[in-house]
């Protein structure tokens, strides 16, 4: 240990930069395999996690399959009944709507699902007060979570068994409290009531042509996905199911989270690209850092070549030194791996709060293991070279000075550094590129106006009095107008409801046509700032006196895949009624992962049961101070409503929460590339000290000689440039393949333009020179004669 010491003052830089290149390195990646592990055990803490299936659709739409986790419920009920490898089933669906939640005068609003009774024996949420067989024994029992409880009661203590009024109109009894939803769960809710109830608040069927529910399979313990999957191909082929335009399929309920990406029916990946990524990303700054360790270590060999020659010619085995010198580099990666918990530890919050996580450092086994795994890699990865070339020299040439090449191979260390240098630049190009890519999608046209638009759910005396509530809504300055539309599921966006019901004259007998449908009002097309192509928007003045006709419109892509020519005037069949086309609007997009805009129409007040709609919508006029015309908003509803809290979002919010997974990406790979440059440039730094310190002779000898300092600056670079160049040359090709295969997942993306990969190059240059150019600067301003008397 002593002796380590004594090694670590003589060569300080090379150890403080190791010690700091060592522990960033190992931080990043303990917090990485933090991260990595909590995407990995997302949905597999339920007890059932091997034997939970979930049932997937995927349905012909426009020559390619579209896939989703929406079904039938009948559907999943005949294929529990009909597979013996099944035990038993369940069928979840989320509320439509926000719902009022009253006790006493405490009214809260939240949002739950519907779930059929055995719900609790598949899913594993802890019950903290009732009694698990009767949680949703009866049609008005209800689960509240312990939060919502909480809020309700201020206590979860003897809740249940206490009545809870629902929507200012049902009574529900308490059967049960569970804990807290985690937040690696997909499924989220603050209460759930029995399914059954479904149909009688949302006005929906629960029939064969309504894909609203998610049915949940609980198998056979040694049942597969393909063995079950290849059983419901044959069923529905049995049943004179067109396969080729409908399959049903199952997948085991936690992979839908890291693998819930398909294209046309394929399963393509999902967030495990994600977790791939970072994987790669931690190993990559490790290796940048290990990678400085090796440079250092076999350039500053030279300091340890007496203390092994001597120990040679002592009788001590090569073996030995090599296990001394492993030792000497776990042992620092052992200190760096301590100083970086604590740095873990410190930035943990903060990195939490960039991924959206509630990542803890828990010293657990699971954790603890892994974690000296790395430690013991790292310190081997870095020593083992260093080790092996300085234990190679023989004791003879070591203790007459006779030993050619000390410091290391130079096409080695110089490799390595190429290695650690094109890592970099690839980091840096690919940040520069998710940052342009997600900066389009913010910006890009969408086919409507997202900004300034804001919506909220009807409750009470809005429900029963719309029109006039949205007649006076009209009125308050700011807003510029207002509609309402039936939301099927929580957001504006990405509302899928999709029915096959629709016929047209020139449709096939055999066709089975999917498109997706919105339920509006008047000015709902205006709200969003959607453009008509041709005729027009749903407007009072042209409302139909016959009302079995509707109106509708379609998008541009609706026209085209149905084929119709002059489409306005003409009438569709939909759920066994006319309706009349009265406009096309232009195709619009809601995700940017969509390759093809789907057909869409949008109606106009079908008598279905909707009750009408269930969301207001209002444009806002951003030349009035907004924050104002939102509290005139509030405090109408809240006369208009009293009973009712005002809670509203709007649409812009709405769209970039659906991608708050990329610009997390986005964010924690621009930290991870800096991380990257710095380490790098220590690394730079440390090996430029060395060289230039080896050449502190032939520097003072060529000033003398007449030199100029700009000359001798210029012979120093040229090395470090050479490197530079040549990582540019092989890491932009590399990163150009990488980022293109990346923003293949976008059906709208930007072209690699080939500025990014030369202003990246640039910068890295440029950085690369500054943290090699303090020490060529500081060296110039030495006098050569001080130079020379110091090297005599």
């Amino acid at each position: 240990m002593l002796k380590y010491i004594r090694n670590i003052k003589r060569s300080k830089i090379s150890f403080i930069i190791n010690l700091i290149g060592l522990t960033s390195g190992l931080a990043c990646i303990l917090l990485i395999y933090l991260w990595v592990k909590d995407e990995l055990e997302h949905d597999k803490f339920h007890k059932a996690d091997t034997h939970l299936f979930q049932m997937m659709t995927s349905r012909m739409v426009n020559g390619e399959f579209q896939t989703d986790s929406y079904t039938a419920m009948p559907m999943v009920n005949i294929f529990s009944e009909s597979f013996p490898e099944i035990k038993n089933s369940v069928s979840i669906t989320e509320s439509y709507s926000m719902n009022k939640l009253t006790v006493n005068e405490n009214d809260i609003t939240s949002r739950g699902i519907y779930a059929d009774k055995d719900f609790f024996e598949f899913f594993t949420f802890d019950l903290l007060a009732g009694s698990r067989e009767s949680l949703l024994g009866d049609k008005y029992n209800i689960v509240l979570t312990e939060e919502l409880a909480i809020k309700l009661f201020g206590t979860i203590k003897d809740v249940v068994g206490k009545s809870i009024k629902f929507d200012e109109k049902d009574q529900f009894v308490i059967s049960g409290v569970i804990d807290n939803i985690p937040s690696n769960s997909s499924i989220q809710f603050d209460f759930v009531i029995p399914l059954s109830l479904y149909e009688e608040h949302s006005g929906i069927e629960l029939t064969w042509g309504e894909n609203v529910v998610s049915g949940y399979f609980l198998v056979q313990e040694g049942t597969t996905t393909t063995q079950l999957n290849s059983k419901m191909l044959k069923w529905l082929e049995e049943e004179g199911v067109d396969i080729s335009k409908t399959r049903i399929f199952t997948r085991r309920f936690s992979d839908g989270y890291l693998y819930g990406n398909y294209e046309n029916g394929i399963q393509q990946g999902g967030r495990i690209d994600y977790v791939r990524l970072f994987i790669i990303i931690g190993i990559v700054i490790l290796l940048i850092a290990c990678i400085n360790f090796i440079s250092l270590s076999t350039a500053v060999a030279s300091d340890r070549l007496k203390e092994i020659g001597i120990k040679k010619v002592l009788g001590v085995k090569r073996k030995s030194i090599i296990i001394q010198l492993l030792g000497e580099s776990t042992l620092l990666a052992l200190v760096s791996f301590f100083i970086s918990l604590l740095l873990v530890f410190l930035f943990l919050p903060s990195f939490n709060e960039i991924a959206g996580k509630q990542m803890t450092l828990n010293f657990s086994y699971d954790l603890i293991l892994p974690f000296l795994l790395i430690v013991l890699v790292t310190g081997v990865l870095s020593g083992i070279y260093p080790a092996i070339y300085v234990s190679s020299f023989k004791p003879a040439a070591i203790l007459s000075n006779n030993v050619s090449g000390v410091g290391g191979k130079e096409w080695v260390r110089k490799g390595l550094v190429i290695v650690q240098f094109t890592t970099s630049i690839i980091l840096v190009v690919f940040t520069i590129v998710v940052y342009y890519q997600f900066s389009m999608i913010q910006n890009r046209n969408l086919g409507y106006d997202k900004d300034n638009v804001l919506y909220f759910e009807m409750d009470g005396e809005v429900i029963k009095r719309r029109e006039a509530f949205l007649s006076e809504l009209r009125r308050i300055p700011g807003v510029t107008k207002a509609s309402s539309v039936f939301i099927f599921k929580e957001g504006l966006l990405g509302n899928d409801m999709v029915t096959n019901d629709i016929n047209w004259p020139t449709k096939s007998p055999d066709e089975t046509f999917l498109i997706e449908y919105r339920v509006v009002n008047y000015d709902f097309i205006e709200v969003l700032g959607m453009e008509m192509i041709e005729g027009r928007s749903f407007s009072e003045e042209f409302t139909s006196p016959n009302n079995d006709v509707y109106e509708v419109l379609l998008n541009e892509t609706a026209v085209k895949s149905m084929g119709l020519e002059n489409p306005v005037g003409q009438k569709i069949n939909i759920w066994g009624g006319d309706k009349i086309i009265v406009g096309i609007v232009k195709d619009f997009s809601e995700s940017i992962y969509d390759g093809n805009v789907k057909p869409m129409v949008f109606m106009h007040l079908i008598n279905r049961g909707f009750g009408a709609f269930n969301t207001i919508t209002v444009k806002l006029d951003n030349s009035f101070e907004v924050a104002r015309t939102i509290k005139d908003i509030e405090s109408y509803y809240s006369q208009f409503n009293p009973n009712f809290p005002f809670n509203y979002k709007f649409l812009d919010q709405d769209y970039q929460s659906l991608y708050a997974a990329e610009r997390k990406l986005s964010i924690l790979s621009k930290y991870f590339a800096i991380l990257a440059i710095l380490i790098s440039c220590l690394g730079l730094y440390g090996l430029t000290a060395f060289t230039i310190n080896k050449r502190r002779r032939e520097i003072g000898v060529r000033k003398v000689m007449g030199s100029s300092g700009f000359q001798i600056m210029i012979l120093l670079f040229k090395d470090v440039s050479k490197l530079v160049l040549v990582s540019l040359f092989l890491g932009i090709p590399i990163c150009y393949l990488l980022a293109q295969n990346w923003l293949e997942n976008f059906s709208v993306r930007i072209d690699l333009e080939p500025w990014f990969f030369v202003v990246s190059g640039g910068l890295f240059f440029v950085l690369m020179i500054i943290a090699s150019g303090f020490q060529v600067v500081r060296t110039l301003s030495i006098s050569p004669s001080i130079v020379l008397r110091n090297e005599a």
